[in-house]
């Protein structure tokens, strides 16, 4: 009996580190030091604000914010990057849509999810309550640019509903900045929605280079 105790107190400890979540990753701190470690990876509907972090898998753990973390990361799965940006707050739900376009937004510090970071432009994602919105940002810039879509209700026809693709001219004139004289993709502009996977297609394109 004694011995099966102590055998229990043994398996215990090792059976609730196998049951966590963490992974391989690091943190960057505000100094710009990178800390190798291992991180809590959790399935978010939405933006973190917050993240767990321990230098292995037996240490206590830490917990890192928006205001002493400048970025994380877990290896081949995840990166997040600090950034204050403008973030849009017209609603994409057709019960709570606007009549006419609303440009409201507020300025905050949030993780962006990175989702490429190539030699002309990087891609970003963030998502809170209101809806999920994507960012750019070029080589010669410090902050990303949220990639815009208004939709909302005509003031003119009623019931009628706008989209307002301002993300698409966005693109389109990075695109042409960061390659002068390539011929506009018109079959790609025109399918370019507002997702994902097809902003990374594109964005790729612009990095030329294959999207993952």
């Amino acid at each position: 009996m004694k011995r099966f105790l102590i055998g229990l107190l043994w398996v215990i400890p090792v059976l609730s580190i196998a049951q966590t979540n963490f992974r391989k990753g690091y943190v960057i701190t505000n100094s710009k030091d990178t800390l190798k470690g291992y991180i809590d990876y959790k399935e978010r509907s939405k933006s973190p604000v917050n993240v767990d972090f321990r230098t292995s898998l037996n240490s206590s753990t830490q917990t890192y914010n928006l205001e002493n973390c400048a970025g994380y990361g877990i290896d081949d799965t995840e990166h997040q990057r600090r950034f204050t940006v403008n973030i849009s707050m017209s609603k994409v739900d057709v019960a709570n849509l606007s009549y006419g376009p609303d440009s409201s937004f507020k300025r905050k510090t949030v993780f962006l999810k990175v989702l490429q970071d190539g030699k002309n432009l990087a891609l970003f994602s963030y998502e809170d309550d209101v809806k999920e919105r994507y960012y750019m940002m070029s080589r010669n810039h410090q902050e990303p640019v949220e990639l815009i879509r208004n939709i909302y209700l005509s003031t003119v026809k009623t019931n009628a509903i706008v989209n307002d693709n301002k993300y698409v001219r966005q693109l389109l004139a990075q695109m042409m900045e960061s390659n002068p004289g390539r011929p506009v993709p018109e079959k790609s502009i025109s399918n370019l929605d507002y997702t994902e996977r097809k902003l990374l297609k594109f964005v790729s394109g612009i990095n030329d280079q294959e999207p993952p």
